[in-house]
């Protein structure tokens, strides 16, 4: 296709055959910069937007005149659009055009690419002050982060205070500009005096970041607030720990999971391991007693954490200990591990399962039974639909569980046929049938 071809298409302003054309364009006559002219020169959001990509790839300094006449356009996605095609080529012709872009725009979306903008143009910070007390915490962020790389004298006058933003996001970003430009010893005290703070959300913000700032200290600092009475800040220190990944702090992290008693913070904490983690995992709980008699808690946690990792076999000492303790908690824990690795288990699977079926207790009962099927029994599938249908409140609930979860065709139609008997299963899509009422005679 002839260029001329292809200035027929963009003059359609149909942005379908625009884009066709474009696609023609780069691939054929790159070199040519008038297509991509043309097409700015409509300034409608829907027809510039892939050519505002393919001139800051192709022809920056000849676009950016243009480029920056879209700045003051009265569309803000137009401007958003000019703002976010904005390369370090075209300083010369935009510069001034952002200046005032920032200077005026009340949009939140433009401002917020404005200031990344900035950045890339390294204006001068007095540009950036209006965004950084913007109500919007995009807008502040941005503009901190864009103050660190702009980079002028007053850097510590404007992002100090920053760092009592309310937002965690623009208190980060100053930490981490600020990092760069004062001396370490004067980064710790603040670091540490952060740490320190009445305010948890100062605690936990500090926390989040320092593990990634020039700090001797760090490792101690994160440590020491793995102690935190906040569950934020012992998660976002346990989080900078493991990215850290110093063994030291991998075993803090791993000693505040196996004895934390708060089920979210745990959770939490597990989310930060990697595969490589879980030995050091194991080695921190044999600490407090071998498999099988370690305390209740520290083995849940163990067992908990088995199905976060890849490499899960080492821990096969510790689930054969809790199939066999007197904790159903427990004992069901590991009786989930067994269902979802039950190739695994299948060879001993009577044996897995020998203290749940004598426990008494409907859901390691239902469990027993939902594992055999699984594993091949076809026969404890009708034992699963006795107990659904026995009107036992904790059988009915127990079995339910499992076949809720279960995708199969057979599971369902035996909740189907519970609805139909009025049988009512919590979160079921079955209603039982709707009775019809008996008028009284007249």
């Amino acid at each position: 296709m002839e260029v001329l071809e292809i200035l027929k298409l963009i003059r359609s302003q149909k942005p379908a055959l625009i884009q066709h054309a474009l696609k023609v364009w780069e691939k054929e006559h790159a070199s040519q910069p008038e297509v991509l002219l043309e097409t700015l020169k409509y300034a409608n959001a829907a027809i510039i937007e892939p050519a505002l990509k393919l001139a800051g790839r192709y022809h920056a300094v000849i676009c950016a005149p243009l480029i920056g006449e879209l700045l003051a356009n009265s569309d803000a996605k137009v401007r958003r659009l000019a703002v976010q095609a904005i390369t370090e080529k075209m300083r010369d012709a935009c510069q001034e055009a952002l200046s005032n872009l920032l200077a005026v725009d009340n949009d939140v979306f433009v401002l917020a690419s404005a200031a990344n903008a900035a950045a890339i143009l390294h204006l001068d910070v007095k540009h950036l002050v209006r965004c950084l007390d913007h109500r919007d915490i995009r807008v502040r962020a941005n503009a901190v982060r864009a103050a660190a790389i702009c980079s002028p004298a007053r850097i510590q006058e404007l992002l100090e205070p920053m760092l009592q933003d309310k937002a965690l996001r623009v208190q980060n970003e100053a930490l981490r500009a600020l990092a760069q430009f004062i001396p370490e010893d004067d980064l710790e005290k603040l670091i540490y005096k952060r740490l320190q703070s009445e305010n948890a959300a100062v605690r936990a913000a500090t926390a989040f970041i320092a593990g990634e700032l020039p700090l001797a200290m760090r490792l101690v600092f994160l440590i020491e607030a793995l102690k935190d009475k906040d569950s934020r800040v012992v998660s976002n220190a346990a989080r900078s720990l493991c990215k850290i990944n110093d063994p030291l702090g991998i075993e803090a992290v791993v000693q505040a999971y196996l004895s934390t008693d708060e089920p979210h913070l745990a959770t939490s904490l597990l989310r930060q391991f990697k595969d490589e983690d879980f030995n050091t995992l194991l080695e921190q709980a044999e600490k407090s007693g071998k498999p099988g008699r370690m305390t209740a808690s520290v083995l849940a946690r163990v067992i908990a954490a088995v199905g976060h990792f890849a490499n899960w076999e080492p821990a096969l000492p510790w689930i054969i200990a809790a199939v066999n303790r007197d904790e159903s908690e427990i004992r069901l824990a590991a009786l989930r591990v067994v269902l979802q690795r039950i190739s695994f288990f299948s060879s001993n699977i009577e044996r897995m399962l020998e203290k749940a079926q004598l426990s008494g207790n409907s859901h390691e009962i239902a469990m027993a039974h939902f594992i055999r099927w699984k594993s091949g029994n076809t026969a404890e599938l009708e034992i699963l639909k006795q107990m659904l249908f026995s009107g036992r409140k904790d059988d009915i609930a127990a079995v339910s569980e499992l076949l809720k979860n279960e995708d199969s065709i057979l599971a369902r139609k035996i909740l189907e046929e519970a609805g139909q008997r009025g049988i009512y299963i919590a979160g079921n899509q079955y209603s039982p049938p709707l009775k019809p009422i008996k008028l009284p005679e007249e």
